[in-house]
């Protein structure tokens, strides 16, 4: 009870702080914020929930890709619907539930947990070698720009980037070690002896059993490989351009847009909370604010977040809540004799 106390409270305190930086950073500017946002044209406002959309689209199309190999005729429709219910279940889960409610919903489709859950972890190693691809590109190829107008929070940000190339050479060695496949699942067996935890134990190995096939079925597919880190560069283009349509009368270029929105997600993972929750906000903001005044930071920080988060939370609650009134409306109908 205290552990999972302590895991609510962590970061709820960190949440916490991080609003009372955003309140004093937007302090006396809370009126521009609304003026800003209420300049936004409507044309503006639907080419950018379109590219907010797109990005859900084509995580579903790679989503897709991979569970056909499990299941051939898994349709491209179920797989975009599978991420909108990741969206669904993240918003109220604030990310911890994200994907139990994704394989509940494919169990349903027709495929094993263990199915599921290899592929969507896969899915999730692949979005993250993804944006590790993308930050490092704009790193290597901008770095000039990040240090002349950023040299103060280049520590930062040379932190986060760190923080990634763990995480992705962790989930690297989890998809294709089989040392690692090994060490994980001798480790488990020395936490899990107890005859209760047998199931538990088989489940992991199993899991992981299934991660490393789906993997090797990538690496060799010529094809598949390449096109999925296409895809997941696009999918990451789709929200990264959203600021340049924001704030276009600024002249800020959209190499800078999708260069400071890759680093401020880099930033993010200094700070791990739930779903980014603040923490996206702050770095957002700061980054931005170099560029244009306070005021448009944070107009723009709050279209981003709702049309990134917000948007797709709602278009979730409609894929999870359609089939269950359309079940229920069925039901009541009078059958035919």
């Amino acid at each position: 009870m205290k552990i999972k106390l302590k895991k609510i409270l962590f970061p709820l305190i960190i949440i916490c702080l991080l609003v009372i930086v955003l309140y004093r950073m937007f302090r006396g500017s809370f009126g521009e914020i609304l003026s800003n946002i209420r300049e936004l044209s409507i044309l503006t406002f639907i080419i950018i929930l379109i590219c907010s959309l797109l990005y859900q689209v084509t995580e579903g199309i790679i989503l897709t890709n991979i569970i056909r190999k499990h299941k051939k005729d898994f349709s491209l429709t179920q797989g975009i619907l599978t991420i909108f219910q990741g969206c669904f279940y993240r918003g109220i889960t604030f990310g911890g539930g994200t994907q139990a409610g994704q394989v509940y919903f494919l169990y349903k489709k027709g495929l094993a947990p263990s199915q599921s859950m290899s592929s969507l972890t896969l899915s999730y190693a692949i979005h993250k070698v993804g944006m590790f691809l993308y930050i490092s590109l704009f790193f290597l190829f901008n770095f000039g720009f990040y240090q002349s107008n950023y040299g103060s929070y280049l520590p930062y940000i040379k932190i986060g980037y760190l923080i990634n190339i763990i995480i992705v050479t962790a989930l690297i060695l989890l998809a294709v070690s089989r040392k690692t496949h090994l060490l994980i699942i001798r480790i488990a067996t020395s936490l899990l002896r107890k005859e209760k935890h047998k199931a538990t134990l088989d489940n992991i190995t199993l899991q992981i059993k299934g991660l490393s096939a789906d993997a090797k079925v990538i690496i060799k597919d010529k094809k598949l490989l390449p096109l999925t880190i296409v895809l997941e560069l696009v999918k990451f283009s789709c929200w990264y351009v959203i600021p340049f349509f924001i704030l276009t009368r600024d002249a800020i270029s959209l190499t800078d847009s999708l260069s400071l929105t890759a680093f401020s997600n880099a930033l993010v993972g200094i700070i791990p909370l739930p779903s980014g929750i603040m923490s996206t906000e702050l770095a957002f903001t700061v980054l931005f604010s170099v560029f244009v005044d306070i005021a448009k930071a944070g107009a723009a920080m709050i279209i981003y977040r709702f049309t990134t988060y917000i948007v797709p939370f709602l278009v979730g609650i409609l894929v999870w809540t359609i089939p269950i009134l359309k079940k229920r409306l069925l039901e009541h109908l009078p059958r035919r004799k």
